[in-house]
């Protein structure tokens, strides 16, 4: 019963979670959306505000990195919630196996290895022989190599649970830093890269294609400035004797 009642708490769970992002998604779109009107403003305000020698984002820079915001909360949404059915399935198949274990008179579930030598817990650990003889445990119970594995994937997929609410609390910060109007554009490619950097390949795969990192440094491999001509180098040989301060202006 315990068991039982242990997986329908982790599916209530996992569904109140699933519609709770759904719902955040949502409400975050919205209230996007609501200040991309403001947003240019208010950076233009900003920009008359702030020293001369601070270059602040370009609206239409910033307008157009909502729209990027918008695709990579979607995404990481989608990630998440497929990524939490996994861990669903991963659950469901632990509680079988638990029930399935042998169990010491403690209520402890052990678990032999295959080649019938070794026992461990449900937590890991080995127990000596004179503690319980590995014969004892019927060989169609669940091996010491099916847990361990299984254990591994739901570790795994609990970790990149974590990262993928980790990547959506960096957007959700991302999202204030853009609403706040104060981003200088250093900040701006600085806040924009760490996105891209950082962003989970679970997210990757969910992302359209003209969002991509791997599309979007093509883009702008095509699209950089051409360098600038060195202005020495274009100095007749002549005038290769004064320095910079003797040569005439331009």
């Amino acid at each position: 019963m315990h068991l039982v009642a242990e997986h329908f708490r982790r599916i209530r769970a996992l569904e109140q979670s699933k519609l709770h992002d759904r719902r955040k998604w949502f409400v975050a779109a919205k209230e996007r959306k609501a200040r991309k009107e403001e947003l240019a403003e208010e950076a233009e305000a900003a920009v008359f505000g702030a020293t001369a020698s601070i270059v602040m984002a370009d609206p239409v820079e910033l307008e157009a990195f909502t729209l990027e915001l918008d695709a990579f909360d979607e995404a990481t949404i989608k990630a998440i919630l497929e990524n939490r059915e996994i861990l669903e399935r991963l659950y469901l198949e632990c509680d079988t196996m638990f029930n399935q274990a042998y169990q010491l008179d403690d209520g402890t579930r052990v678990f032999k290895s295959e080649d019938g030598v070794t026992v461990i817990t449900e937590f890991g650990d080995k127990i000596a022989t004179n503690v319980i003889d590995p014969n004892v445990i019927e060989d169609h119970r669940p091996s010491a190599e099916a847990f361990m594995d299984l254990a591994d994937s739901i570790k795994h997929h609990e970790e990149i649970d974590q990262q993928l609410h980790d990547y959506q609390a960096q957007l959700d910060e991302a999202c204030e830093q853009v609403n706040s109007g104060e981003l200088t554009q250093t900040e701006f490619k600085e806040l924009r890269q760490s996105l891209y950097a950082d962003m989970p390949d679970q997210v990757r795969e969910y992302v359209v294609d003209e969002y991509k990192p791997e599309r979007v440094s093509l883009h702008q491999a095509f699209n950089a400035p051409a360098p600038t001509p060195n202005v020495v180098d274009q100095v007749p040989s002549s005038a290769a004797q004064y320095s910079l301060k003797d040569m005439p202006s331009f």
